[in-house]
């Protein structure tokens, strides 16, 4: 992961005012990488071009990228990771050499990097070419020619890339807290994150922050801004435009499933060998293919099995419950007996430094993201790099993805009839009324797949902690999100969802000095998984059944079982008692801290704070607690970077 800036200017800024820009934006995004850092001031189509980066160098024997990019067409800088660069070379190669307009020169690939790469793919097939490319990127192009202005981003937003354009001026950045900080750029509320972090517990969008002036570019496009401040956006990747090749028999399926999940998994793996490899591991499916996958690539070549880490507590500060059943009824011992057995070093969370108030309250004062919680992932960033690891791979997107968790009723949303009448009658057993219930509660779930997310209703949020303008304002001139998992998987991929985690990842990876990798995020995954038959994942009462299959050779049984157990099964668990105990202590001491230090003044406009506060203390139902503490979270966390 590495950090870029771009401040392109129609006016000439003093040269003293220009360096004192770069350097604060070189500054601020170091954290991101200092194999190469650096910055240029220039000059193209009478703009003035302030261009830097700070490069981390991980890809294994390419060489780092120039902080700032010269091609034939375009001054430029990237951020990227190409997985594909054999075959992407031979490509811009084979098409400079046939090329006219383009220079013979063939490309020397030990003397390209992957951001130089990623530059002329684009320069030779425009955006289409970006298809082609398996990686992660976000870049910065100018035309040396009209001074036009690109941004690229790669197809799922694993890398970010955020911009606020003023007058005269187009600011962009991996990280828009160092752009906040720049004298000319003015942080403003954006009063619908407000009302979305209020009403749905979260902000999924593809465009906005909870600034009204920091946008984000859209991932899988070609970000294009005109002199008349028009943005235009340029799509090359559409989650399922790429369809899956029809089979004829189930096992075809599985065993490509199997080699699209060992391919994402080994490509990844194997660029980053030289360095120390960590992985999240929660215990459950997705986790458990990566953690595996990476397990068997590490045995074929002789090398360390990765270290991983859990967000569970050790068995040792909070007891694994012993049930009658013998059924494991506990993700710790699936993960005790998973690194037991693969040879993995394993890191639980700490439970006391999770409750360690002085930890507690320096996190909350810390200046992040503002859009997402970062408490759990910073434990894992952090546990992994005490540990060694430089490079951490995720399982975040199997849900969206190739573990999809769809049901009965999504078969027959997707016109499966004869796979959801057998899981009807299986859920069904022997009862004609149990299958005419089953049927009822179909219906509805249909009705009410088309309507809007009714994001109040389904977090039984009490409005009264609104100021009743804002409420009102809301209520009318406010879209209403739909809730696309599961009724629209493609849908939900585009929605921004996804990038919660990704762009977490980024911020706070780069702060512990880690880089997130995201397997089940290739592309060819995600389009093989979202367009073969639904019933691939259901048989009889159990759930995500292809990836299960796919890889049934190296996942144990005990851990694909309780994988496939609902989450409903799984809460009389010892893990259940610690997040309770131990979350609802560090929410506590949090919402008395921003209760404290939160300039009410400043949000007075949106929200009664006597009100919320009341509602905190008194409100029973957890879900709705954690729903107004994420929103006082959010609200202290922009109060931070709008001085």
């Amino acid at each position: 992961m590495s950090g870029v800036f771009a401040i392109i200017s129609e006016k000439e800024n003093r040269i003293e005012d220009a360096i004192g820009t770069a350097e604060h934006m070189t500054e601020g995004l170091a954290a991101y990488g200092s194999a190469d850092s650096g910055y240029e001031i220039l000059g193209a189509a009478g703009k003035q071009l302030i261009l830097g980066s700070c490069i981390s160098g991980m890809h294994r024997e390419v060489p780092a990228g120039k902080p700032v990019i010269m091609t034939r067409r375009f001054i430029a800088v990237c951020d990227a990771i190409i997985y594909n660069r054999d075959e992407i070379l031979r490509a811009v190669s084979g098409e400079r050499n046939s090329s006219k307009k383009m220079a013979k020169a063939p490309l020397a690939g030990k003397d390209v990097s992957d951001e130089e790469l990623l530059v002329l793919v684009y320069e030779t097939f425009g955006a289409k070419g970006l298809l082609r490319v398996n990686g992660d990127f976000a870049a910065v192009l100018v035309d040396r020619g009209d001074g036009s202005v690109r941004l690229l981003r790669d197809h799922i937003g694993v890398r970010p890339l955020y911009y606020v354009r003023t007058e005269g001026r187009i600011t962009v950045s991996t990280d828009y807290r160092p752009m906040l900080h720049l004298g000319f750029i003015r942080a403003e509320v954006d009063e619908n994150t407000v009302y979305d972090a209020l009403t749905l517990g979260s902000m999924a969008s593809e465009t906005d922050t909870a600034f009204a002036n920091v946008k984000k570019a859209v991932h899988g496009s070609v970000t294009r801004f005109f002199d008349d401040r028009e943005v235009k956006t340029e799509r090359f990747y559409i989650p399922g435009a790429r369809k899956a090749k029809r089979r004829v028999y189930d096992e075809e399926y599985y065993d490509e499933a199997a080699r699209l999940l060992r391919d994402a998994v080994r490509i990844r793996y194997e660029a980053v060998l030289g360095t120390k490899i960590g992985c999240e591991f929660s215990g459950g499916l997705d986790s458990g293919m990566v953690t595996a996958l990476i397990d068997e690539y590490a045995d074929l070549r002789g090398e360390d099995k990765p270290v991983v880490f859990t967000w569970s507590p050790a068995p040792w500060d909070y007891k694994i419950r012993q049930t009658d059943s013998g059924k494991l009824r506990d993700e710790r011992e699936v993960i005790t007996r998973f690194c037991a057995e693969k040879g993995n070093t394993c890191i639980f969370r700490n439970a006391q430094e999770a409750t360690n108030k002085e930890k507690i309250l320096s996190r909350g004062a810390r200046e992040e993201i503002c859009e997402y919680e970062t408490g759990i992932i910073a434990d894992s960033m952090e546990a992994l790099a005490d540990a060694g690891a430089q490079a951490v791979f995720s399982g975040w997107g199997g849900d969206e993805g190739i573990s999809m968790r769809f049901g009965p009723f999504h078969l027959a949303q997707a016109g499966e009839y004869r796979a959801y009448l057998k899981s009807a009658v299986y859920a069904a057993g022997v009862s004609p009324k149990k299958y005419l219930g089953f049927m009822r509660r179909t219906v509805r779930y249909l009705y009410e797949s088309q309507k809007p997310w009714n994001g109040i209703r389904a977090n039984g949020l009490d409005f009264s902690v609104a100021q009743p303008a804002f409420a009102e304002e809301m209520r009318r001139g406010h879209s209403k999100k739909k809730k696309y998992f599961g009724v629209s998987p493609e849908k939900n991929l585009l929605s921004g969802t996804l990038e919660s985690r990704t762009l977490l990842a980024a911020s706070a990876g780069a702060d512990a000095g880690v880089m997130y990798i995201f397997p089940l995020l290739d592309a060819r995954v995600l389009d093989f998984a979202l367009t073969v038959p639904r019933r691939l994942y259901i048989d009889g009462n159990t759930k995500r059944v292809l990836p299960q299959r796919a890889l049934s050779d190296i996942l144990p049984d005990y851990l694909t079982t309780f994988a496939g157990t609902s989450n409903v099964e799984k809460e009389d668990t010892g893990r259940m008692d610690f997040y309770t105990e131990i979350e609802e202590k560090a929410y506590s001491v949090l919402t008395d801290f921003y209760f404290e230090h939160i300039d009410r003044l400043i949000f007075e406009d949106y929200l009664d704070f006597d009100e919320m506060k009341k509602t905190i203390s008194e409100e029973k139902d957890p879900v709705i607690r954690t729903a107004l503490r994420n929103m006082l979270r959010l609200l202290y966390k922009m109060q931070l970077l709008m001085r």
